[in-house]
């Protein structure tokens, strides 16, 4: 488990060097995660990390599997940048957004 620790720590100095603190995300979490979270899990049994995202009422659509922490931390980091994006786009076009958060909310009107 001090090695998770570890890999949490580096994450969370990622996400506060990008800005990305006050998104939603979970990172090797002990409970499952919550709405509209960008989540990161290890499976001791089979060595593997898992990247996925939650939905609504904290539901997911496929987990994506990476062999090594490097692997699974740069597409965690990615999946954050793409929720920014997406979000972006969907404030652009005057589409519901997954959660109002000044990343990407033109008026920051919460």
């Amino acid at each position: 488990m001090e090695i998770l620790e570890e890999q949490k720590q580096k994450l969370l100095e990622e996400i506060h060097k990008l800005g990305y603190e006050s998104l939603r995300y979970s990172i090797f979490p002990e409970e499952y995660p919550g709405e509209w979270e960008v989540v990161i899990e290890f499976n001791g049994k089979q060595q593997i990390y898992f990247v996925y995202g939650t939905m609504d009422r904290g539901s997911y659509n496929g987990k994506h599997a990476y062999p090594t922490f490097e692997e699974a931390k740069t597409a965690f980091i990615d999946f954050l940048a793409d929720i920014i994006k997406i979000n972006k786009y969907y404030t652009k076009e005057g589409m519901p957004v997954n959660y109002l958060h000044p990343l990407w909310s033109d008026d920051n009107i919460y």
